[in-house]
């Protein structure tokens, strides 16, 4: 008995490990320091500079370090068969992205236009030198959403609007069946960090859950 306890122990203690170690940016595609990626800096070591900063921030959310990125006007997601009632996105709006929205974050960085080194306070007076902006690849979204899953999408209307089709949300989140959680923006909106984690790539690219066997989009879509 004390043998099977001390396997699950080292199981669990390892499984926790993995978890942890995989709670990371270092040395993945959003880790900006010199000579990690095609998007690198040439002269800073630092990680974390290139979206959050201790002190004066630009913004007070999630300490952000960026300044507003090139492109301000975004179109979103429009089904062919108009499924979707304007009503339903945060402001109304299927050819705005409101500046509120978490997802303008994600942006500054995706939007095709905007340079890697675009931040506000670099640190101990280097300026990181990697002014090029993501060009080309699925990581360039550019300023047409419409081919993208909608974001700055108030989730509960959309459930209510397309009853029988999308899972409920409890709280603040979406549930997924692994009991992963989808966070909702003030509890109300789908944004990009709904269905992706910036600092956990366990999952590629970035996602909170598996896609094996479609997990991500069957915890919100009912198939």
């Amino acid at each position: 008995m004390k043998k099977v306890l001390s396997v699950l122990v080292a199981a669990a203690l390892v499984t926790m490990a993995t978890s942890a170690m995989a709670l990371t940016i270092v040395n993945t595609k959003h880790d900006l320091s010199v000579g990690v990626s095609g998007y690198s800096a040439s002269n800073t070591t630092q990680v974390c500079v290139f979206c959050h900063t201790p002190h004066n921030a630009t913004q007070t959310r999630a300490l952000w370090n960026r300044n507003a990125g090139a492109v301000t006007s975004f179109s979103l997601y429009t089904s062919g068969a108009n499924i979707e009632n304007a009503t339903w996105y945060i402001g109304g709006s299927k050819t705005t992205l409101p500046a509120t929205s978490p997802s303008m974050l994600c942006l500054s960085c995706h939007d095709g236009s905007t340079t890697m080194n675009n931040i506000s306070r670099p640190p101990a007076g280097i300026a990181p030198n990697n002014a090029v902006a993501i060009s080309s690849g699925g990581a360039n979204l550019g300023s047409a959403l419409t081919n993208d899953h909608p974001i700055s999408i108030n989730y509960a209307a959309f459930v209510t609007g397309l009853t029988g089709t999308l899972v409920a949300q409890t709280g603040n989140n979406v549930v997924a069946a692994s009991t992963k959680l989808l966070p909702l923006a003030n509890g109300v909106s789908l944004e990009c960090n709904t269905c992706h984690n910036v600092h956990d790539n366990n999952y590629k690219p970035f996602l909170r859950d598996t896609m094996d066997k479609s997990a991500l989009c069957t915890a919100c879509h009912i198939k």
